[in-house]
């Protein structure tokens, strides 16, 4: 029987496809905004004049704080993503934008350069990773489609073989 529009198995598939494509597309936004951060952290943290220094070590501090209130909100969402299915996504996200900021500064405040440092190259690799991850999610979908569209071309040619015009038949496919 040929897969019609409106099938609820593959409107299924194509958003399970459609949740991992994003999945990494958000990893990968995410990784760069965490590295423009930990730039403009390192380039007045590190290499900046006395009183850049000392403003962004208030401002790392005051970090360590709005990050532990963001794991707090995220804990909470995650708790209650049965209750509130629209936040669901929210609390995974306000979790690990807490830990990013609470452990960044901590680190970059007591590790001075070596952590900013560290930091400046952790990120990198894990937007690397994301990319992979991102391409392989991309050739998945593509393989997928490949392999559905083979399917489709064996009902195509069966249905033509049948009689039925080409209008019809890709109504039906």
């Amino acid at each position: 029987m040929a897969a019609k529009k409106n099938d609820p198995k593959r409107e299924a598939r194509i958003a399970k496809n459609n949740r991992s494509l994003n999945s990494a597309l958000m990893l990968f936004t995410a990784g760069f905004i965490a590295e423009f951060y930990l730039l403009l952290i390192n380039q007045y943290f590190v290499k900046g004049t006395i009183d850049q220094v000392v403003a962004v070590s208030y401002f790392l501090d005051a970090m360590v704080w709005v990050g532990a209130a963001l794991v707090g909100a995220g804990v909470v969402f995650t708790v209650m993503r049965g209750k509130w299915t629209r936040f669901a996504a929210l609390g995974r996200w306000l979790l690990g934008l807490g830990v990013f900021f609470t452990l960044s500064s901590q680190l970059m405040r007591k590790i001075y350069p070596a952590g900013t440092t560290a930091m400046c190259i952790l990120v990198p690799v894990l937007m690397l990773l994301s990319v992979v991850f991102l391409f392989a999610a991309v050739l998945m979908i593509y393989y997928k489609q490949l392999s559905e569209g083979y399917e489709d071309q064996a009902r195509f040619e069966i249905m033509q073989k049948v009689g039925m015009t080409k209008k019809e038949i890709r109504r039906s496919i």
